[in-house]
């Protein structure tokens, strides 16, 4: 096809016709003096000012209509045809694809914002946890982090990387299951190895010294010596041998009988103590 003379003063010579050159910058791709026609004339937006593509953009351009430009470099913070993210090299989109276990923002010509998403199974990101749900109270807060009292470690039974959380006995916070929390691991003191209130006694939460460790104490009269009961006779009457401190009282002896299923004290005066 003949293109005709160079363009001079708007105008060249096809033949024995004169036309009108290309206007770069109205929007229309007119070969072969336009490669691209963005409808303006700046340069750095991929069609420069004189319509040729520039250096690190590809521009669509069908004949006749309007150019397309994008940039054609990943991770430089401009997301762009073809590209399912772009965070410039941030967390969440990884060669310009988004990453497993998050979610990512798609403008067009402008950076992705990626986030992860909580509740997933999959620790990523600034998650320290994920437990495949957004529960809080359970070892994995809504946010995905760590709660206070508990450890929280990767299980990946059934495919998933799921967080099992578990509490942490022994350090004075009470939650999950456990039932008491009186700061350390020792059994027979009220509260177990297991944090689980000991059979005899009553535990309590107290926030002394800035803690919610647990307060254990006997529980006298209910027919099991614990802790620091030298007795417990079923009941919390004084002068009959067992007092309502569970305290053997003076001139008696008590021990224990298992009768009925009970550990429960039998206290005898002791003839000839003096003791009436």
């Amino acid at each position: 096809t003949d293109q005709g003379s160079e363009c001079k003063n708007g105008s060249r010579n096809v033949g024995n016709a004169t036309l009108s050159c290309p206007v770069c910058g109205d929007g229309v791709v007119e070969e072969p003096d336009e490669v691209c026609d963005d409808d303006n004339i700046m340069d750095g937006d991929g069609c420069s000012a004189n319509c040729t593509v520039e250096t690190g953009f590809d521009c669509d351009s069908p004949l006749n209509s309007k150019s397309s430009c994008y940039n054609i470099t990943c991770e430089d913070g401009i997301r762009v045809t073809g590209e399912d993210c772009d965070t410039g090299g941030l967390n969440g989109c990884s060669n310009c694809t988004i990453v497993d276990g998050f979610n990512c923002s798609t403008p067009s010509f402008a950076i992705s914002t990626c986030v992860t998403i909580c509740g997933d199974s999959k620790v990523v990101g600034d998650e320290t946890c994920d437990d495949g749900n957004t529960d809080s109270l359970d070892g994995c807060s809504d946010a995905c982090a760590v709660e206070a009292g508990y450890n929280c470690s990767k299980s990946e039974l059934n495919g998933t990387t799921s967080s099992i959380c578990v509490a942490i006995c022994g350090d004075s916070q009470v939650v999950g299951d456990e039932t008491c929390d009186d700061g350390n691991t020792d059994s027979l003191d009220g509260c177990s190895d297991a944090c689980a209130v000991e059979a005899g006694y009553n535990c309590s939460k107290s926030e002394l010294n800035g803690t919610t460790s647990s307060i254990c104490v006997a529980i006298c009269g209910d027919s099991q010596v614990v802790g620091d009961e030298t007795c417990d006779d079923g009941n919390t009457d004084s002068l009959d041998g067992c007092s309502d401190a569970c305290a053997v009282e003076a001139g008696y002896n008590c021990s224990k009988s298992e009768l009925n299923g009970t550990t429960s004290s039998i206290c005898v005066a002791i003839c000839g103590d003096s003791q009436v």
